[in-house]
């Protein structure tokens, strides 16, 4: 048996997983005006100011004030291990305790990421974020391309420690960013949503992590549909007897900082060498090994290539010897590299 405010807030989660389906359909429009008005009040009081803005009326409005220009981020996260969660708590009181501390965990964080990063541009007539769902332990929202890593970023980070505050337990979020044009359909863009989340998801089950992880996907193809089947035909190679992976994800927070930093430690580096080690990767294990020492050796910028460097040794200290890899097992190598260039004109 729940209590009254726990079934309302089960009953709630449950409403907005059935939500997202119909979103992908058409068949709801995005704008539950509940969810909006509440958090606009909390923003409020935090002092966000709202003067002569309005909702983005399409994803052209976001688009205007993205960069690059005419593409955003769509943000999908959900909590990690509710449902044991939940069958854990032994009492009543516990259990109108937990369902507090997810409601506010969600809303506080949303709305730190939105006081952090999400702030109007000077001569702005629109804001620049649209929260499509909030409820349960779920959120989606679509956001500037520019703020979308930051903005997952601070949400997870916030969320846990809004849990501890509330109800004593650091609690958990694992995050999909999807980067697209703006005429993306909504539908599928939802759809990749969910299938990146889903496998970062399976990812942190397989590694039994505590802690959430966060996957992305840059859609460059309409026929980006679903993240497992583009990581087991684009970043994922078997030969002989040894896997490639052109990826590193889905990552922890600590990863995925660390990859945003290496970023802003190159934003000036030459898109030509950063496509080249782009394509090494693309080669059988020791022919990238052998373009991708030359790329970097050839790197005129002897601070950018440091950077580059010492981010491999980041991710595995011991490794350098096989630039661009790092190697997992035996049989098993990984990259950062391809996630680096692919992340790198949205974040600024």
């Amino acid at each position: 048996m729940l209590c009254q405010s726990c079934y309302i807030k089960h009953r709630e989660d449950q409403q907005i997983k059935g939500e997202i389906p119909k979103l992908v359909r058409g068949e709801l429009p995005p704008r539950p005006n509940r969810l909006w008005h509440r958090l606009v009040s909390e923003l409020q009081q935090a002092n966000y100011s709202f003067k002569g803005l309005s909702r983005p009326e399409d994803f052209d409005a976001l688009g205007k004030q993205s960069s690059p220009k005419d593409y955003l981020g769509l943000i999908y996260a959900d909590g990690d291990d509710m449902g044991r969660n939940l069958e854990g708590i032994p009492s009543l009181k516990e259990m109108r305790r937990f369902a507090r501390a997810v409601d506010e965990g969600i809303y506080g964080a949303v709305k730190h990421a939105i006081l952090g990063h999400l702030q109007p541009e000077p001569g702005a007539n629109s804001l620049p974020f649209d929260v499509l769902l909030l409820g349960g332990d779920d959120l989606v929202i679509v956001t500037t391309a520019h703020t979308a890593v930051e903005v997952a970023l601070t949400v997870m980070e916030q969320f846990p420690a809004l849990t501890e505050e509330y109800c004593g337990q650091r609690l958990s979020l694992s995050v999909a960013v999807i980067w697209a044009h703006i005429k993306f359909p909504l539908g599928s863009l939802v759809e990749l949503a969910e299938s990146t989340l889903k496998f970062a998801k399976k990812e942190r089950a397989k590694r039994r992590l505590t802690e959430g992880l966060l996957n992305f996907l840059v859609v460059s193809s309409p026929n980006h549909l679903d993240f497992g089947d583009y990581y087991k035909s684009t970043l994922k190679e078997e030969h002989l007897n040894e896997t490639l992976y052109r990826t590193m994800r889905p990552y922890t927070m600590r990863e995925m900082h660390r990859l945003v930093q290496a970023k802003r430690d190159l934003a000036t580096a030459s898109r030509g060498k950063l496509e080249q080690l782009r394509s090494a990767l693309f080669k059988r294990r020791h022919q990238a090994m052998l373009e991708g020492l030359i790329t970097l050796l050839r790197w005129r910028d002897v601070e950018q290539q440091q950077h580059i460097r010492q981010l491999m040794s980041d991710f595995a200290a011991d490794q350098t010897e096989l630039f661009p890899w790092i190697r997992r097992n035996s049989h098993t190598y990984h990259t950062p590299l391809l996630d680096l260039v692919e992340l790198f004109d949205f974040i600024p």
